[in-house]
């Protein structure tokens, strides 16, 4: 599963638990990047949380694709960039996400990023990277390799 915060998850079970007097059945998730922690998910609630299937691995072969083919332009105006970037991170397009991991690396081999961009940058990665990890069935630092030769092509 994908979860909006987390990434790309493995479903460990589906266990049913009492929470303040509420009998649920919840999926128990972990995450692809951070395999020590447990999230729990209520099953009746997962779509409304943003919960959702991983993609396929051809679709995870056409993001790492999308990397060599995008071109990418430096908003220079910190603000908006950050605007952009948490609004393409809660939105969870894949290929927003794309678009904005290739511009914060192309500007990195440049120059060094500030605080917010450093920041954002490995949620970002999480995020896309643990998903197409998973879907390619290969670890997240294959992943990172394959992105870093797609933008440089």
């Amino acid at each position: 599963m994908s979860h909006p915060g987390h990434g790309g998850c493995v479903i460990r079970e589906i266990c049913t638990r009492c929470i303040a007097r509420e009998t649920k059945e919840y999926f128990v998730l972990i995450p692809e990047t951070d395999p020590q922690t447990t999230i729990l998910a209520p099953l009746d609630n997962a779509e409304k949380i943003g919960l959702r299937a991983i993609i396929s691995e051809s679709e995870a072969n056409k993001l790492i694709e999308y990397f060599s083919q995008l071109d990418v332009t430096w908003e220079s105006d910190h603000n908006k960039r950050k605007q952009t970037y948490e609004s393409a991170l809660r939105s969870g397009d894949l290929k927003e996400i794309a678009k904005m991991i290739k511009e914060l690396l192309v500007h990195e081999a440049e120059t060094s990023l500030n605080h917010s961009d450093r920041e954002i940058l490995p949620k970002a990665q999480k995020r896309l990277f643990s998903e197409i990890a998973l879907a390619k069935g290969i670890n997240f630092e294959s992943v990172i390799a394959l992105a870093a030769d797609a933008i440089s092509a």
